[in-house]
């Protein structure tokens, strides 16, 4: 039998978007905040300034020639390539190599560019470049690694031990390790590191957008979905700003690393527990306590006889275990569907990043270009949801990708791009800003499908299909240097553009969920708008 409570419902009697719930939203908020500034850290990590092999005769060798002895003693050292440039990883064994046809062997030292990144990068600290180039590779893994498993781990313990308890855990976790990580003594420690830190913020981040939505009442819970999305591109501002000024990859690391840390002191004061955690899991006495606290802050009354509006016998813990969802069909067929949103998100974002990812200029500015400014439409559509619904805007931002992702793809075969390769770009960055609004709406939709008892783990499950996107996107990307067809260098957008279109199709036959209470029980979530059930509440 499917319970009888709707914790939406008494939601919207104390106050569905009150005082409460944007004290508790920007607190939480700093969940995405906090996870792209170390999620896309690596980024500055892997910074590698010019550099070539120290010369011998040189105590105190600099990069750039400080007089024309030293210029020559450079070329007498350093192998030139037919461009006329230094080798940066080789040198020979004496000076006039060259004359002597010597070969070119790799150096122990080497000496830096630094009229640009002034510090020291995590790349120079322990050599991660030239012949110990696959160190940087398996640093990238260890994180990546880390991403799958948070994916997997992170959403069940939330299910089991609680929202609040969990992403206290994950901040603590990825604080400490983050902080052991800017003394790390060698790469493989800086790795085993970086594998926890990425662990628990993926994880966070998932916890963070549940509990945006558990805390407030359908019917304004768009608007703190709005307000949250613009923490991701903000981090990625700050980290941006940051690293430019603090340039030593131990001191930024030591830094982002603080924050997790006393944003987790904050949260053990003042983040509480989600009542729809509280009431599924039987906590009744603590949920009644919550909602007289929300009716409080937000100036409502007290809801009446609470217990009897919540469920009779409802002390009972109602938990269900992921097997259960095979005997839901209707659950069992939109998570499938959920899932290969998720996917395509995950291969289309990153695969398109990977193709814009070769700019010219600053780091630091295209850093804010390609990775925060793509997002800052989201909160656009997020609002418009509030009319037009869930379904609509995401099949509508999907088609837009896909229609200009293809377009792109035969623009290319059919176009002088040596003319016209603005079009190109154009067209190519409408197809990255309809995925990046459908990325928001991916957390924003499977989560009002999504039962209380497995939301976080199947958003875990959820993301871990988007990983799975990510890590196939390169290999999409470069699929035009193996397989030989008419669109050359655009056989990756038709190919993102084919699976957004796929994705576009597969969203129809999902339920909206605008205004609707969302599902407590996997019986709930099975039931959910399956005949017109879950009428709106409002």
């Amino acid at each position: 039998m499917v319970a009888n409570y709707n914790v939406d419902a008494i939601l919207e009697k104390v106050g569905g978007l009150g005082k409460y719930q944007w004290l508790q939203v920007l607190l939480i908020c700093s969940g995405p905040f906090i996870s792209s500034c170390h999620l896309l850290a690596i980024v500055f990590h892997s910074i590698l300034p010019d550099h070539r092999c120290k010369i011998p005769d040189y105590a105190n060798d600099t990069y750039f020639p400080f007089n024309e002895v030293h210029n020559q003693s450079i070329y007498q050292w350093i192998p030139v390539d037919e461009d006329g440039a230094l080798s940066s990883c080789k040198i020979y064994n004496s000076s006039n190599g060259i004359m002597n046809n010597q070969t070119a062997d790799f150096c122990k030292e080497y000496v830096f560019d630094k009229s640009v990144h002034t510090g020291v990068t995590l790349i120079e600290e322990f050599g991660m470049f030239c012949d110990q180039l696959w160190i940087s590779t398996a640093v990238k893994v260890a994180s990546t690694s880390g991403l799958l498993v948070g994916s997997l781990t992170m959403g069940p313990l939330a299910d089991r031990y609680g929202r609040r308890l969990t992403i206290i855990g994950a901040y603590f976790t990825a604080g400490i390790a983050g902080v052991l990580a800017s003394f790390s003594l060698n790469y493989y420690m800086f790795a085993a590191l970086r594998f926890i830190i990425t662990s628990c913020l993926v994880g966070a981040l998932v916890i963070s957008h549940i509990m945006v939505m558990e805390i407030t009442g359908p019917s304004l819970r768009v608007y703190a979905v709005a307000v949250q999305s613009l923490f991701w591109p903000s981090g990625v501002v700050f980290t941006s700003v940051l690293a430019y000024y603090v340039q030593d990859w131990n001191w930024f690391q030591l830094i982002i690393s603080i924050i997790p840390i006393a944003v987790g002191f904050s949260f053990i004061v003042f983040l509480k527990e989600t009542p729809h955690f509280l009431i599924i899991n039987g906590q009744i006495e603590e949920a009644e306590a919550l909602f007289k606290h929300i009716a409080s802050k937000n100036g409502k009354h007290t809801v009446e006889r609470f217990i009897e509006e919540v469920k009779e016998e409802s002390n009972t813990p109602k938990t269900d275990k992921l097997r259960v969802i095979l005997q839901a069909p209707v659950l069992f067929k939109r998570t499938l569907l959920l899932f290969y949103l998720w996917f395509v998100v995950g291969l289309s974002y990153y695969g398109l990043s990977f193709n814009v990812s070769n700019h010219a200029g600053s780091i630091y500015v295209n850093n804010v270009i390609l990775s925060g400014l793509p997002d800052l439409p989201s909160i656009v559509f997020v609002l418009l949801s509030q009319r037009l619904g869930r379904k609509c805007i995401t099949i509508f931002n999907l088609s837009l990708g896909a229609i200009s992702l293809i377009s792109s793809s035969f623009l290319i075969v059919y176009m002088d791009l040596t003319k016209y390769y603005y079009v190109i770009i154009i067209v190519s960055m409408l197809g990255k800003l309809g995925i990046s609004a459908v990325f928001t709406f991916a957390y924003f939709w499977s989560m009002e499908i999504y039962p209380t008892t497995l939301r976080s783990t199947l958003i875990g499950l959820s993301s871990l299909a988007a990983r799975i996107g990510t890590l196939l996107s390169p290999v999409i990307v470069d699929l035009n240097l193996h397989v030989e067809t008419v669109f050359g260098p655009g056989l990756a957008a038709l190919v993102f553009g084919i699976a957004m279109l796929l994705g576009a199709f597969s969203s129809y036959f999902l339920p909206e969920t605008n205004k609707k209470k969302i599902p407590e029980t996997i019986e709930e979530a099975n039931m959910f708008m399956a005949k017109g059930q879950y009428q709106n509440i409002l």
